[in-house]
């Protein structure tokens, strides 16, 4: 390895040891700053000796080589002068030379480092997509990569609700509050997004003031200056838009159009595995034809549901209820109708309860929620309100119905007053149930200590292994 001793001016003297360091056939032994500044960030991190005086650094430092970067004459000549068979003398116009050629391998160097560490990022990138099962986890690390990779601030991930045509905001980095009140838009014609989803490639637009027909006052008061997006894409089938922004108008370079381009390519992806993996979970635990859940997951969610009452002594009620009549009304329009009628009071029913009720289907034409820190009274006169919406709805054919109208009957239990245990209020509601029925149906009845039950109206039953589990667990 080649000893060298650098003789310079300021930066040009601190700029040559940055360049030279790390070298595998060049150390850099001492350096002289004839500037009089002792100040050189990359000599004192390598704790290198600087010299004012060249002279004394010459006599003091074993070298093979001199890198003389200074332009000065009288340097250079006393120099050449003390040139000996010892050592080599780099100067002038050579020594500029040397400097640029190191300093366009370092860059090479940096590039191709630079390069490859993003390689690995994009691969372990790849791998956290393909593990993650959860959408919103999904699209987070999306956005995180992307702002990332292009060194961008801001960005955001908005996919396409097929059913409504419109983009909803799924993820997103770097903006105000105010940017995320608005969760969806409508696609507009001649609009920033429409002209997104219609190019194969990433969309660059370097300075928004350039592009007045894509104006988005969403965009305008981020005071978003710059962006690249790109489209999202399965087999032709569109996913939603990438999105990378900056604050300031911003030339992207190639590296960072391919870079988005391929993120996309792995984001498209790895949305589309994700829904559908979630989508076969969603169908695992609900009713194919109300979307709501069914009985298994139901008996679960009511098992979890009695306990966090029982730990925390808060009252937890359950209704029961069912459609009256309900075969009279199959026979008489057909399944197709009974399936509508059905669709229909689930969609009703829905509408009322909080997101932290408890709605299923447990049986045919048979229903219950969990109605969790409410006491029976007030799941009284929640069911009543139920009761009377469908009473004053229209279904297709209900004046054929023995009582002319479509209707249901509840019965209502409620812990901790009925019973602590899961199994047995849901069969203390259905004996409600049962008397509403026996009172002429179209009725709320409660739970009472001493109603003579005639058996179940709901024929509930519970799985083979949910019951095992249930009564592994003591709730039975």
């Amino acid at each position: 390895m080649k000893k060298v001793a650098i003789i310079g001016s300021g930066s040009d003297c601190c700029h040559l040891v940055d360049l030279l360091r790390g070298s595998s056939v060049i150390s850099v032994a001492a350096i002289s700053d004839i500037s009089d500044s002792k100040e050189c960030s990359p000599a004192d991190e390598l704790d290198m000796p600087v010299y004012n005086d060249y002279r004394e650094m010459l006599s003091k430092v074993d070298y093979d080589v001199i890198f003389d970067v200074t332009d000065n004459e009288l340097i250079s000549n006393d120099l050449k002068m003390n040139e000996s068979e010892k050592f080599d003398i780099v100067t002038g116009s050579c020594a500029s030379l040397i400097c640029e050629i190191i300093e366009e391998k370092k860059k090479r160097r940096d590039e191709t480092q630079r390069r490859l560490s993003n390689f690995e990022d994009l691969y372990h990138f790849g791998l956290t997509l393909s593990s993650s099962q959860d959408l919103r986890e999904v699209n987070n690390t999306i956005v995180d990569f992307a702002t990332k990779i292009t060194k961008c601030p801001a960005g955001s991930l908005a996919v396409l609700d097929e059913k409504s045509g419109e983009m909803v905001l799924s993820a997103s980095k770097g903006f105000s509050n105010d940017f995320h009140m608005v969760k969806r838009w409508k696609l507009r014609s001649g609009g920033l997004t429409s002209h997104i989803l219609n190019q194969k490639l990433p969309v660059v637009i370097s300075d928004m003031k350039k592009y007045k027909s894509f104006n988005n006052q969403l965009l305008l008061d981020e005071k978003i200056k710059s962006i690249i997006a790109a489209p999202l894409t399965v087999e032709g089938k569109i996913i939603g838009i990438l999105y990378v922004d900056d604050y300031v108008e911003r030339e992207y370079t190639s590296d960072d159009i391919n870079s988005l381009s391929l993120i996309s390519t792995y984001a498209a992806l790895a949305i589309e595995r994700t829904k559908l993996l979630e989508e076969t979970k969603l169908m695992a635990i609900t009713d194919g034809l109300t979307g709501l859940l069914n009985q298994k997951t139901f008996f679960q969610r009511l098992n979890e549901e009695i306990e966090r009452a029982v730990r925390y002594n808060h009252p937890v009620s359950l209704i029961t209820f069912d459609i009256d009549y309900f075969k009279n009304y199959n026979d008489s329009h057909g399944h197709m109708v009974g399936n509508e009628a059905l669709v229909k009071i689930s969609n009703l029913i829905k509408d009322q309860v909080r997101h932290i009720d408890v709605f299923a289907r447990t049986g045919g034409e048979e229903f219950a929620i969990i109605i969790p820190e409410t006491d029976k009274e007030e799941a009284l006169a929640f069911a009543e309100r139920m009761r009377k919406s469908i009473e004053e709805s229209e279904f297709k054919g209900e004046e054929d119905q023995p009582n002319k109208k479509l209707t249901i009957s509840i019965g209502v239990a409620g812990l901790p007053t009925d019973s602590h245990d899961g199994l047995d209020l849901m069969d203390k509601a259905d004996q409600a149930l049962y008397e509403a029925k026996h009172e002429g149906r179209n009725k709320v009845m409660r739970y009472e200590p001493g109603l003579i039950s005639q058996g179940s109206t709901c024929d509930w039953r519970l799985p083979h292994n949910l019951t095992d589990d249930l009564l592994q667990s003591g709730q039975e």
